[in-house]
């Protein structure tokens, strides 16, 4: 005989709660690890270490020049940020033309909430915007990359 789906919510719903109740219960007498009902253990006073600041390559410009998967933070991104363009180039965009259209060079000049608030509003009427994509010589241009942003508000 079949379950109906009503019966398989309801199981469901009883059997997460349980997980639940047995895992906070767990963590609630231990402290310091987590024990789940399969006993499996996870210790949460592990340290981690951050990520170390990438090597990228450097062009003739001395740009350096690589992935943003690569960045443990936006402060560590290339001079040249590699995507691929809107033709399926493999380039690179240079970040400072991608912070004047993202709004990330604008941030950082605002002294106030009302700064960035004047600038949403100056921005509002903006769908997309391009870049160009470079070799990685950061001169060759191949293409372009495209930013899309929010659909524009109506006023």
């Amino acid at each position: 005989m079949r379950r109906s789906t009503a019966t398989k919510v309801i199981v469901g719903g009883i059997l997460a709660l349980g997980v639940g109740t047995a895992g906070g219960a767990a963590v609630a007498a231990g402290g310091t690890g987590l024990l789940s009902p399969w006993g499996i253990t996870a210790d949460l006073n592990t340290e981690t270490e951050p990520m170390p600041t990438p090597t990228y390559r450097a062009n003739a410009s001395g740009e350096t020049f690589g992935s943003l998967a690569d960045a443990p933070s936006p402060d560590d991104a290339p001079d040249l940020i590699q995507v691929v363009s809107t033709g399926g180039k493999t380039g690179y965009l240079r970040r400072s033309e991608l912070e004047a259209v993202d709004g990330t060079a604008a941030m950082k000049t605002f002294t106030s909430p009302a700064d960035a608030l004047a600038w949403q509003e100056s921005q509002a009427d903006r769908a997309q915007e391009t870049v160009q994509v470079y070799l990685e010589d950061g001169k060759t241009v191949i293409g372009e990359f495209l930013v899309a942003f929010d659909e524009p508000r109506e006023r």
